[in-house]
């Protein structure tokens, strides 16, 4: 009898093994299931997009903090870090953009088709990728840092300055990664929040390092560098514990090991968000060795000629005056930005769900939300912009008026049609949110194609209007915003075609009122267990469905 109940028991054990590998545990729902299924659309994009935003306007002001405190310290030091800090976006948040918002949209899109397993893998081989780039960045950076820095037009005392800041940044990219990239993964599950509270965290931190680095111990630029790099490796070392204990797609160590396919979807997605982040820095390059020059050319000429200036001096407050216009440029894109870390997850989560009639009023009212928001941020820049200049460069300086008055007319023009970006951006997030990665791509190049084709034509005309010049970058916005377009109304077209196809109505997804069109049921528990007693010999099995057992 003995041997009867142990084969029976052995058997019960490998059926339960058996099935546990074919269906997936049974888990709670998700912060970003409970929302979609709980909220009307308002409320949702509003849930989603507000800390996301409030998360990027820190990250913005402590960014400009810097400069300021840096632009008071010294204006060599400001110009070192106008040199130093698109090369840090470039190498270091350009190469964590492109796993980690890459990423972060494959997730989403995967909890809404009820994918877990895969959504896990995917994380696990992001962790992947930023421990590969941890080695790869310093390796790049720190021993040629200074060719690196020559070749965005460095010299003298500013190449050693802007050489140093850029090898520090460079230790500390897996820190900065987790913290300042990292957010944009528990944002994949709807923990909006989380992200929030980092930025802040780390924001409130570099502010107060700042001043204490630079000016008590009195190491410049090096002290802000420090600083930086202080402030994001608290909250990058909660991501990991977040990451392991709380988060609902866990990392678990078996999911480090790269799967092929998920490696290169998750870099086919980045590619968008790396183009972006390149591109600033691209275009730095090329500001710093064709615009400037020409602009320090222009300025000398019209002076007085009995007026001594050295033409280098020149060269770098127009380079000084480039980093802090497009610095403060960057805060009404910065709202789109946040706007687009809070609508990636959402898009690609009713993508996946297939609830096209909540996808397209999600996409059309980000759009309008978006572009608005710009609007009104850069009519505020360009109407302050004598008194935002004015806050990076100490009142003594010699060049105070030169550098208020240039600058104040370059931001004002460079503002002039921000709100075609923001569009740019939210529509190039929905083809991204779909997993169009080739879509979501163009959407970024295109830009950038138009706007260096246009400076290096105009560069090469003698006598051309330094005025021009400044408007190309607006009329680059303007382009490429019909161009994409035109791309993203073809995209709507499809959409409501499918809408139609599945019987989908905008009568069944409310706006503003507390009912949802759909709610979203959590994976079936199965348990198994298998107790056999030797003295009551009998069988106790708990399971969702009956087994029968062969007692002969």
């Amino acid at each position: 009898m003995k041997d009867i109940i142990d084969d029976e028991n052995e058997r019960v054990n490998d059926y339960s093994r058996q099935f546990a590998r074919n269906h997936p545990r049974k888990r709670s729902k998700s912060i970003l299931e409970e929302k979609v299924s709980s909220k009307p659309i308002i409320p949702l994009i509003a849930s989603m997009t507000i800390p996301s935003i409030i998360s990027c306007l820190f990250g913005a002001l402590y960014s400009s903090i810097d400069s300021i405190y840096i632009g008071r310290f010294s204006s060599d030091a400001l110009a070192a870090i106008a040199i130093a800090f698109p090369i840090e976006q470039l190498l270091i948040w350009g190469c964590c953009g492109l796993c980690n918002l890459g990423s972060s949209a494959l997730i989403s899109k995967l909890i809404g088709e009820g994918k877990m397993e895969n959504a896990e893998k995917v994380l696990g081989n992001t962790i992947f990728y930023w421990i590969v780039f941890a080695f790869l960045i310093p390796a790049c950076i720190v021993p040629f840092a200074h060719p690196i820095v020559r070749a965005f037009g460095a010299e003298g005392e500013i190449e050693d300055l802007a050489a140093d800041y850029l090898k520090i940044i460079a230790y500390g990219s897996f820190a900065y990664s987790l913290s300042a990239s990292g957010t944009n993964l528990p944002r994949a599950e709807g923990n909006v929040m989380l992200g929030m509270s980092l930025a802040i965290c780390a924001a409130v931190l570099n502010i107060i390092l700042d001043p204490i680095l630079i000016f008590t111990f009195d190491l410049g630029l090096n002290g802000a560098a420090i600083s930086t790099v202080v402030s994001q490796t608290l909250p990058g070392i909660y991501m990991v514990y977040y990451f392991i204990k709380k988060s609902y797609v866990r990392l678990h160590r078996k999911n480090l090991i790269p799967v092929p396919k998920f490696m290169i979807r998750i870099l086919l997605l980045g590619i968008g968000p790396f183009v972006l982040l390149a591109s600033n820095a691209i275009t730095v390059y090329i500001v710093n060795w064709l615009v400037c020059p020409l602009a320090a050319a222009s300025f000398i000429a019209d002076m007085d000629s009995s007026d001594v200036i050295d033409p280098a001096d020149v060269i770098n407050l127009y380079i000084a005056i480039f980093s802090v216009a497009t610095k403060l440029k960057m805060i009404p894109i910065y709202i789109s930005g946040g706007f687009l870390q809070g609508f990636l997850p959402l898009q690609g989560f009713v993508l996946g769900a297939q609830e096209y009639n909540k996808s397209y009023l999600i996409k059309r009212s980000s759009q309008i939300v978006c572009v608005l928001f710009s609007l009104i941020l850069s009519m505020l820049t360009m109407a302050f912009a004598p008194f935002l200049m004015g806050q990076f460069i100490s009142r003594d300086n010699p060049l105070y008026s030169d550098f208020v008055g240039i600058g104040s007319h370059v931001l004002r023009i460079n503002c002039a049609f921000v709100a075609c970006y923001s569009y740019l951006m939210i529509s190039s997030g929905d083809f991204q949110a779909d997993n169009k990665q080739g879509l979501a791509a163009f959407c970024q190049i295109v830009k950038i194609i138009i706007l260096y084709s246009l400076i290096l034509i105009c560069t090469k005309i003698d006598g051309i209007s330094m005025n021009l010049v400044w408007w190309l970058f607006p009329i680059s916005d303007v382009s490429s915003f019909i161009i994409v377009g035109i791309l993203s109304e073809i995209r709507d077209y499809r959409v409501l075609k499918m809408m139609k196809n599945l019987g989908q109505s905008m009568n069944d997804v409310e706006m503003v009122s507390n009912k949802c069109s759909k709610s979203y049921d959590s994976v079936e528990v199965v348990t198994i267990e298998g107790s056999i007693s030797e003295n009551q010999q009998m069988f106790n099995l708990r399971s969702n469905f009956p087994i029968q057992l062969n007692n002969s």
